[in-house]
């Protein structure tokens, strides 16, 4: 029960989170690779930065452009969460990806409402 409690705040959350992050000139319908799921969050970064999105209140500086060696900090079942480090601010944004690739939110402690690890 816990298992199917889990897996349904995860599709509810992937189907109703952040409209103001979504991006969707990118939105296959299939998975994709871990590897392309990786690009496409440092896009995602690159669209919030230019865009002047506010992640937990805060614009993010241009420094964050320069981040590198995006990695998973979780992943499960039809999300990843990815953690880009930002030397120069010493921060760590967190970024809720779908395994389609489709961008859904952003902060800084890599937590986020309904969603677990299986």
């Amino acid at each position: 029960m816990k298992k199917l409690f889990s897996t349904l705040a995860i599709v509810t959350i992937l189907f109703s989170a952040a409209p103001s992050f979504g991006h969707g000139d990118h939105v296959p319908s299939n998975p994709i690779s871990e590897n392309a799921v990786l690009e496409q969050s440092m896009k995602d970064l690159a669209i919030i930065v230019d865009n002047k999105e506010e992640v937990e209140g805060q614009l993010l500086d241009d420094s964050w452009k320069d981040a590198k060696d995006p990695s998973f900090a979780d992943k499960g079942k039809g999300y990843y969460v990815v953690s880009v480090t930002n030397e120069k601010a010493n921060k760590t944004v967190y970024l809720l990806m779908a395994d389609s690739g489709e961008f859904y939110d952003a902060n800084f402690t890599g937590k986020f409402k309904g969603v677990a690890a299986d």
